[in-house]
């Protein structure tokens, strides 16, 4: 808009007001009147109002001034007028004199948000109606949407079970609720080695075609019960002998062996075992193994969630909402409020941080807690889980150091007891977490209420042994006792004087926890006398893991959010495998096996789980003493998430506030927090 300068009518302005002060008395009156024109293009209403006011002083005159600007539209322009007045009376001596201004304007209207990037070429959605989620690093295949070749859980975790991929069954870790989705029941049969499952009848696939039992069976079956090159193969051929589907809705497994946990670990709790389904009339007659299942003209992938692909990219994976979702056609739930989901890679912590103050993004997955706290000043529409006063949401899972059990010097327990001891785990906690987890002594997500009842259930045992304390001196009486001793240099050695290397291999050096935790972990162990060494940066880690190739290594050891078998049950026997051969499950990997501790785990998944159990109760703490003292895994600290949610565009986040859902969106249960997030505006 053009404007011409006021200079006059400001100088008009000032003259009279150092006027009234500087005079105390005068017999004219004075009136002065200044008109300034201003051409405009575009009509804005301004006001501004200016008082004068002297103070009374002793009883004397008050002079006020009033200055108006105002617009008004005179044939099609926009005339400003200024006029000052001055009212002068006599007085017969100098007063004090107030000034106040007091503007009033019309706001700016507010801009308009840029589109999220990465967004080009495709139809224009709101930035207010997209959900924007940080991914670390770059998509190194964004083409491929396999789920059951390897790598497959992680395409699940990072976008496909936010997006296009949906399960029969969701649990809220919070409230505890199992939530039937595209299954509406199920039951086991009286010797629980025989589950119904029974399916909805009005879902369907992103493409129109109907969702059915025949579904599940050719994936469970065979794509990979059937497939040894499967993702899920070693898993579920573990529990699952046959998947039969007897009518269009009704899916019936056969297990292995009597077991009912294994639904809900399997088939319900979807957190870190995630078992897709996948249309058989897209997936029938080709590999399992190669194909990428991406085609977005063809509608690739297919699936029964709330969005469908437009975007795969290395700088985007971008889902769009698909209106004609069956949830929202049968009236299960509405229509999503989000339009779109960006899955964005914003490199490393500092960038994320810079990117969420901006509003970039509207979801980090994991903070630093000293980060969080900088970008929540930056942007204090940036929230947590619960932030005042701050608690991490509880986690499922704890932060370990695995150990081949089959492979020296780990084939030992003394010297996997010993190195419980060595380790300073408040450190690993200090280091990694800035000191906002606990150390731990056995696989039990005490954050959740389940857990934490049976935890008071072992208490005793962990504090006669001290297994969540650094003691060093306790380790080194295990080694001495055990036929190992130091050499000149400091370091155990065996009996033939060879020295005992504790080689530790970092699977996400990348991530900070993990790679804090490393240090912190090789560090205490050195000076307790171990030659320890970190290793970083090994391609096709868990791969080799998987196959025994690796001596020991950081992991994540997660599960029992409900109670103690979930874990537990990872050191069964069954689970195990000879170096050179795939075990069932990752979290197996260190190969233990002990006849007594499956015979007591067999034991648990027969009966009814509750710290009033007695019989239950009794068989947990003998399979508790048994990890005590073999120690097949060394548990360091909970693992704890701040996961930063942006509230400038969205609400309804999952909060100790809603207490029912996570806010950790790689669990499958954060889709329903998606789907009913609500625009701030």
């Amino acid at each position: 808009m053009f404007k011409l300068h006021k200079l006059l009518a400001i100088a008009a302005m000032s003259v009279i007001l150092a006027g009234v002060a500087a005079f105390a008395c005068t017999s004219e009156k004075i009136v002065v009147q200044t008109v300034e024109v201003e051409v405009a293009r575009e009509v804005r209403v301004v006001e501004t109002v200016v008082v004068e006011k002297e103070t009374i002083v002793e009883g004397q005159t008050v002079v006020q001034t009033v200055v108006v600007e105002r617009e008004r539209v005179v044939e099609g322009e926009t005339v400003v007028e200024t006029v000052v007045v001055e009212k002068e009376v006599v007085v017969q001596q100098e007063v004090a004199v107030e000034v106040e201004k007091v503007v009033t304007a019309t706001a700016e209207p507010t801009p308009t948000p840029p589109a999220a990037a990465g967004t080009e070429g495709l139809r224009d959605v709101a930035r207010d109606r997209t959900l924007v989620i940080a991914i670390g690093g770059q998509q190194l295949d964004p083409a491929n949407m396999n789920l059951l070749s390897g790598g497959g859980l992680s395409r699940i975790r990072t976008f496909s079970n936010n997006s296009w991929l949906e399960f029969l069954f969701y649990f809220g870790h919070h409230d505890g609720k199992v939530r039937p989705w595209l299954a509406k029941d199920w039951q086991y049969n009286d010797t629980f080695d025989e589950i119904t499952i029974t399916l909805r009848e009005d879902a369907h696939w992103s493409d129109g075609t109907p969702f059915t039992a025949e579904d599940v069976r050719f994936t469970w079956q065979d794509l990979i019960i059937d497939n040894p090159s499967s993702a899920f193969h070693f898993r579920l051929k573990g529990a699952v002998e046959s998947v039969e589907a007897p009518d269009d809705y009704t899916i019936k497994l056969n297990l292995t062996r009597p077991d009912q946990r294994i639904f809900f670990i399997l088939f319900q709790e979807n957190s870190e075992e995630q078992l897709p389904v996948l249309p058989k009339h897209i997936w029938e007659g080709k590999d399992p193994e190669t194909f990428e299942n991406v085609d977005i003209s063809q509608g690739w992938p297919v699936g029964t969630g709330a969005f469908k692909l437009v975007k795969a990219a290395p700088e985007a994976l971008i889902f769009d909402r698909d209106d004609n979702w069956w949830a929202a056609k049968a009236g299960v739930a509405p229509l999503p409020a989000v339009e779109r989901i960006v899955f964005a890679p914003s490199g490393d912590e500092q960038s994320i941080a810079l990117r969420l103050a901006r509003n970039e993004i509207d979801l980090q997955f994991t903070f630093q807690p000293g980060l969080f706290e900088l970008t929540r000043v930056r942007n204090p529409k940036v929230i947590s889980w619960q932030d005042d006063p701050f608690i991490h949401d509880p986690n499922g899972c704890m932060i370990s150091m695995t150990m081949n059990n089959k492979v020296a010097p780990f084939d030992d327990p003394a010297v996997r007891r010993a190195l419980n001891f060595a380790i300073d785990k408040q450190s690993v906690a200090n280091l990694a977490f800035e000191g906002t987890t606990m150390p731990v002594a056995v696989p039990l997500a005490i954050g959740f209420p389940g857990p934490a009842a049976y935890y008071e259930e072992i208490r005793d045992l962990i504090e006669a042994d001290g297994t969540d304390q650094h003691n060093p001196e306790k380790a080194a009486e295990i080694m001495e006792a055990a036929g190992y001793s130091r050499n000149d240099d400091g370091f155990w050695t065996d009996a033939n004087g060879e020295v005992l290397l504790i080689e530790l291999w970092n699977p996400s050096p990348g991530y900070w926890k993990m790679s804090r935790a490393g240090t912190a972990v090789v560090e205490s162990a050195q000076r307790a006398g171990f030659d320890a060494v970190e290793r970083r940066g090994l391609t096709g880690f868990w791969g080799k893991q998987a196959v025994g190739d690796l001596p020991s290594w950081l992991t994540w050891h997660c599960g029992s959010t409900v109670e103690p078998y979930q874990t537990y049950v990872h050191w069964h026997s069954n689970n195990s495998a000879d170096i050179g051969e795939t075990v069932a499950y990752f979290l197996s990997a260190p190969r233990y096996e002990n006849s007594e501790y499956d015979a007591l785990v067999d034991q648990m998944g027969m009966l009814e789980a509750s710290p009033d159990n007695a019989e239950y109760i009794d068989l947990f703490r003998k399979a508790t003493e048994i990890i005590l003292r073999d120690m097949p895994e060394i548990q360091l600290v909970i693992d704890g998430h701040i996961n930063a949610m942006n509230t400038t565009y969205w609400t309804g986040w999952p909060t100790s506030q809603t207490a029912d859902l996570r806010s950790e969106r790689i669990w499958a249960e954060f889709y329903h927090a998606i789907i009913r997030l609500q625009p701030a505006g």
